[in-house]
């Protein structure tokens, strides 16, 4: 039996008019079934092209709208990251403040020791207390749930009494960073790669409403940390005030001697009426030096009488101090004297009976006990 031959070339004749030429074309079997085969794939192409076009224009509608709720995104986030960098740099004012406060306090030699630490234990109360794990559960999310958390967590640190609101809690920032513009993801990095790969899952629409009231949030802090700012200050002035004055008042013996008569009414030294002692006399040798109870200015520094020798110093706020029956002096009218200066000597001039210093305080030209203020001044 004879095997059948393949047949590997389709001869096609052309016959051209009557009388012409007969040309004969070999084309190969391979060929044309390559041909068939490349004119079926383009086909395919071309439906699948067709196709897919329809698609793509859906996802260009996509992406265009994608693409304006990013931008809404990042203007929302914008704005709330600048509300929280307001928020944080009055933090850091009111954190300096709160500082300062503290320190007057702790510098206040005058105040007891049970009130410097009620005070200090009140100011301490105005911290912030250690801010809870918001990771876990307390960045946004679609359902709205982590502004309710921002808000009693707020609410927590007494968003409604002015002095609480030391600092707002950290997880604003770690919902939005300040200056991020918009660029950092909602929620931190975990729902930054979630938002990556599902750009869908945050609509402009909601973000928009929870932005609003983290927004609103936010301005709640901020006016609760102006009054605090402004409370402050107040608090601040009035302690710097107390601590000039203070500084004011004796901070030191102005001589070494021993007490012989006390302020108040007493037994003239010179007879058996009762007369009032408008300073304390403290005995000492002739001669000893006579030195500033405190810093002030000098305005008297000539004989007076009864006083003798007499110099007047001004320390401010009303307070003045005088020292009588000095045997010489040592400084001149309008010359500024510091503590612990020396501006006369110990002598016996004016109306005296020996050797000693006659010392008087006086607020707003009103004499008052000095002895109580030199005995603190001689705590120190």
């Amino acid at each position: 039996m004879r095997r059948a031959r393949s047949i590997r070339y389709l001869t096609i004749l052309l016959v051209p008019h009557f009388g012409q030429r007969t040309y004969q074309l070999k084309i190969p079997v391979a060929l044309l079934r390559w041909l068939m085969g490349l004119g079926v794939a383009l086909a395919a192409s071309l439906c699948a092209f067709f196709l897919s076009y329809d698609r793509m224009k859906d996802n260009m509608a996509e992406l265009h709208r994608l693409q304006s709720e990013n931008a809404a995104q990042a203007q929302i986030l914008g704005e709330l990251s600048g509300q929280a960098s307001v928020v944080q740099e009055q933090n850091a004012r009111i954190d300096s403040l709160t500082a300062d406060i503290r320190s007057l306090i702790e510098e206040d030699r005058f105040l007891p020791d049970h009130m410097k630490k009620k005070l200090l234990g009140l100011m301490g109360a105005t911290s912030p207390p250690p801010h809870p794990d918001v990771k876990s559960g307390g960045s946004l999310q679609p359902d709205g749930r982590a502004v309710a958390d921002l808000r009693s967590q707020l609410a927590g640190r007494g968003l409604s009494r002015g002095w609480s609101i030391a600092s707002v809690p950290e997880n604003v920032w770690d919902i939005v960073g300040p200056g991020d513009s918009g660029n950092r993801a909602v929620g931190g990095p975990a729902q930054a790669n979630a938002a990556a790969d599902s750009p869908t899952s945050m609509p402009s629409g909601q973000l928009a409403d929870q932005g609003a009231d983290l927004g609103g949030v936010l301005e709640e802090a901020g006016r609760c940390g102006e009054k605090a700012e402004e409370h402050l200050q107040v608090l601040q002035k009035v302690l710097a005030e107390r601590q000039e004055m203070l500084s004011a008042l004796p901070q030191r013996f102005p001589v070494s001697g021993r007490l012989t008569s006390r302020f108040g009414n007493r037994r003239s030294p010179f007879g058996s009426r009762i007369e009032f002692h408008s300073g304390v006399d403290l005995a000492a040798p002739r001669g000893t030096p006579v030195r500033a109870v405190a810093p002030g200015v000098v305005t008297y520094a000539a004989w007076k009488p009864g006083l003798g020798n007499t110099v007047i110093i001004d320390h401010g706020y009303g307070i003045t101090t005088a020292y009588g029956h000095n045997s010489r002096l040592s400084v001149r009218p309008g010359q500024r004297v510091s503590a612990g200066q020396v501006v006369a000597a110990v002598g016996d001039t004016g109306r005296s009976t020996g050797d000693h210093l006659h010392f008087e305080l006086q607020f707003y030209g009103r004499p008052c006990d000095p002895w109580p203020y030199l005995l603190q001044a001689a705590k120190r």
